[in-house]
């Protein structure tokens, strides 16, 4: 608003406080793989030639679509993210911690389970702890499903009931398992 620029906002489907907002102009998308975001993306670059377009996004599968597609983009548009081995290194939380950690910063003790098995998954880690997906971007579809983004979780047998939930909705890839620190997130 303070620069009276109206960003444009792409996506198949929008919620209300996009569609009635004031500083984005909602674009319906047929699609958001990858060949359309580009082609909606080149149209608005040649729409404004003279400008410099600013590609952001708001969730991990966008961000890691954009990292995927930068190199293709319009020579106008600026897309300010890592480049898709960069991405991938930091939004593995597995990875990430590992990365924190060799460079001397504190982390949270971790473990990684695997869910793709049908063994029990024991936590190593006193309860409570909390535990999430390792990589966000592939557990977005779940949230549909009514999985969260975070369990806390008080004992084994807690732990035990989530593995069975999320293997039987089809996720199997790592999660990460980590002692919890009190705090606001």
């Amino acid at each position: 608003e303070a620069y009276g620029v109206r960003s444009i906002a792409l996506h198949q489907a929008f919620i209300a406080a996009i569609e009635r907002s004031s500083i984005f102009k909602p674009r319906a998308v047929s699609s958001t793989d990858d060949k359309t975001i580009l082609a909606e993306v080149a149209a608005i670059a040649s729409a404004h030639p003279d400008k410099r377009i600013i590609l952001m996004a708001n969730t991990d599968p966008q961000v890691e679509q954009l990292s995927r597609i930068q190199a293709e983009l319009p020579a106008n548009v600026v897309c300010p993210i890592p480049s898709a081995e960069v991405f991938a290194l930091i939004s593995d939380k597995a990875a990430f911690g590992d990365l924190a950690a060799g460079r001397g910063l504190k982390v949270p003790k971790s473990q990684v389970i695997d869910l793709a098995g049908s063994e029990r998954v024991r936590s190593q880690l006193a309860f409570p702890i909390v535990a999430k997906p390792a990589r966000s971007a592939r557990f977005m579809a779940f949230y549909e499903q009514g999985f969260k983004k975070v369990y806390a979780l008080a004992s084994q047998d807690e732990l035990d009931a989530l593995v069975e939930k999320l293997r039987a909705a089809g996720y199997a890839d790592p999660f990460i398992l980590q002692e919890r620190i009190d705090g606001d997130d």
